[in-house]
């Protein structure tokens, strides 16, 4: 099941959130969304060397609610720190 808009939003402005305090930190990454062949969306960090290269790519997953995204998110964020 695919979340509704307002729920999706709500998870990209999380998203969005988790990378300005990683950007504050120091991190080097981008943020991208994309789509899972099932339809669904995910959401991913690229954490990319000095040189604005790809190093690595972390990624949500597709979920069926906020509360696993928000969940992912925190992880991913938790990974990239220990990266």
């Amino acid at each position: 099941m695919l979340l509704k808009l307002e729920e999706w939003n709500g998870v990209l402005d999380y998203a969005t959130s988790a990378f300005n305090i990683l950007k504050d930190e120091g991190v080097n990454c981008t943020m991208n969304t994309y789509r899972a062949l099932s339809g669904g969306k995910g959401i991913s960090f690229r954490l990319v060397d000095k040189y604005g290269d790809l190093h690595e790519i972390f990624s949500t997953g597709v979920w069926p609610t906020s509360e696993e995204y928000i969940k992912a998110i925190d992880s991913m964020a938790k990974r990239i720190r220990l990266a």
